[in-house]
């Protein structure tokens, strides 16, 4: 058996952050199961802080789908949840491991091509679903083909990027707002300076990825849910102001003393936030994390 055929037939597994997503966990899991094949070796929810039936219904698929597991989560963040998996739970003999968000399904097969094309990549540490829903799938899809972003709903990292992270001890800081961003500069930097950035190290298959229910404008519970997504943005831009001035490996464990200094500065009109948007960054910024 030669090189490639080897790096083709690489194993993977799936992570699911799942909180009080009762609504959507069901289809999530049916729909990763759909796209993935034989070279599945498990899928772990990481259900992190929940106080619905998202564990219920998880548990309940565990019948259906022997290589399910369901991890609960005490503190109901996920930067943590990614903490756990990343340092706790992984197996780093599994070379390629995947990481969805509970509310979106998933098409084109994703699991089975991505997994293929980032094991058989020498210099990739990632690869990236792309959106097949939404107004702003086109910008989004243009993000990440020129300016190589990933996205949290659904992205796989290789198991030698995991080591890596574990021997550096990088961690996400509890309460980080922006995930997605702090995750692509890890990857397209190498875990060093997080200013300078490669352009080959992410891996994408057009017509491979996620899809989602788009918001309705006239729904006020859509609407809400739309202004807070918009309010952790808006939070997360004020964080990273910050936090690119760390160096990686002096990343916080928890944002608490960043958001105060973020706070402080808002106050003082350093930061200008959309009137619509401030309470919900006030609030975002002024919670209590744990450490």
């Amino acid at each position: 058996m030669n090189a490639n055929s080897i790096e083709s037939d690489a194993r993977y597994s799936i992570a699911v952050f799942a909180y009080n997503e009762e609504s959507g966990i069901e289809r999530c899991i049916r729909s990763l199961y759909e796209n993935s094949d034989s070279r599945l070796d498990r899928v772990v929810v990481l259900a992190n802080g929940c106080s619905d039936r998202t564990v219920e219904i998880s548990n309940a698929l565990i019948s259906e789908y022997s290589n399910l597991e369901v991890l609960e989560i005490e503190v109901p963040d996920k930067c943590n949840a990614w903490n756990t998996y990343v340092h706790e739970t992984a197996s780093l003999e599994t070379p390629v491991h995947f990481f969805v968000d509970a509310d979106v399904w998933f098409v084109g097969d994703v699991f089975k091509h991505l997994s293929k094309a980032l094991s058989s990549s020498d210099v990739a540490n990632a690869a990236a679903g792309f959106p097949m829903s939404g107004r702003n799938r086109q910008a989004y899809a243009k993000l990440m083909t020129e300016r190589y972003c990933l996205f949290g709903n659904c992205y796989a990292l290789k198991s030698q990027f995991l080591s890596l992270i574990r021997e550096k001890k990088f961690s996400l800081p509890i309460g980080l707002m922006w995930i997605d961003s702090a995750i692509t500069k890890a990857v397209n930097s190498d875990l060093e300076d997080q200013r300078r950035g490669h352009n080959d190290r992410i891996v994408s298959i057009p017509g491979c990825g996620y899809a989602f229910d788009s918001l309705f404008f006239l729904n006020p519970s859509d609407i809400k849910l739309y202004l807070s997504r918009i309010a952790r943005y808006e939070t997360g831009k004020l964080q990273e102001h910050f936090l690119e001035q760390i160096p990686f490996d002096q990343w916080p464990e928890s944002l608490s003393g960043i958001n105060q200094r973020a706070l402080k500065k808002l106050s003082e009109g350093g930061f200008s936030v959309p009137w619509y948007l401030k309470r919900g960054v006030l609030r975002r910024l002024g919670k209590v994390l744990p450490s």
